[in-house]
């Protein structure tokens, strides 16, 4: 769960590095790995469309845990 945070939080970073801010616009992230997520975003961010709101649409895919193997090499 903390990689998510993270990606999303890396995300508004970059809405907000491209200056999308001074668009008053909603953000809607659409996970491409979880369906049901996806699905249920996509319903807001279509009702946010049909009001006249403004959305930006960020589509990507779950971090995956990263699990590095060590090893201690010796001679």
């Amino acid at each position: 769960m903390c990689e998510l945070k993270e990606a999303v939080g890396a995300i508004i970073d970059r809405v907000h590095s491209i200056n999308f801010h001074h668009l008053d616009a909603e953000l809607v992230i659409l996970p491409i790995d979880d369906p049901e997520l996806y699905n249920e975003n996509k319903k807001t961010a279509d009702s946010l469309l049909k009001k006249g709101e403004k959305v930006i649409i960020v589509e990507f895919e779950r971090p995956r845990e990263i699990s590095p193997k060590i090893e201690l090499l010796t001679a």
